[in-house]
């Protein structure tokens, strides 16, 4: 009888532990997609997949900024913005302090860290231009990548981050 208990608990739980790990690796798999630009994972938890788009594309760029699980990633003279509306979560940035790290995975699997090293709560946005408060283009801003998000009163937030290399 003890046998019988045993190897019946023994088949629950591998059943169980079977279907939890199925149902676990599907919800993985939705909540990581890749962006054609791969992802970019902060340390709270929150990760958005990226997509390029051509900066002078008005219509893609708000087209991806717009869509759910999505980042826009444009180039433009040597600098990479990536940027998505606060309300989709990307308010992430005025969370964080200098200092801070994040994650970018690429579409082909490769992993940078980077380091937030300056933000700017505030910077003037009139018809698709940025413009910091120093008056600088914000695509010639402190590092060649920058993160932009869309505030209440009609600026942006602007932070820039840089490779970490260890």
């Amino acid at each position: 009888m003890k046998k019988i208990i045993r190897k019946t608990i023994a088949a629950a739980a591998f059943l169980l532990s079977f279907a939890s790990l199925s149902v676990r690796g599907a919800a993985v798999q939705a909540e990581e997609s890749m962006g054609t630009g791969g992802r970019i994972y902060f340390n709270n938890g929150f990760s958005v997949a990226l997509n390029w788009a051509d900066p002078f594309d008005a219509y893609a760029v708000q087209s991806i900024t717009d869509a759910e699980d999505s980042a826009v990633e444009e180039s433009y003279g040597g600098s990479t913005l990536i940027a998505d509306h606060n309300t989709q979560g990307f308010e992430v940035i005025k969370q964080y302090g200098v200092g801070s790290t994040m994650k970018i995975v690429d579409a082909d699997g490769n992993s940078t860290t980077y380091v937030y090293i300056s933000y700017y709560p505030s910077v003037s946005w009139y018809n698709g231009a940025v413009t910091l408060p120093d008056g600088r283009d914000a695509w010639y801003g402190d590092s060649s990548l920058w993160l932009k998000t869309c505030n209440s009163d009609g600026t942006n937030t602007v932070s820039y981050w840089t490779p970490l290399w260890y």
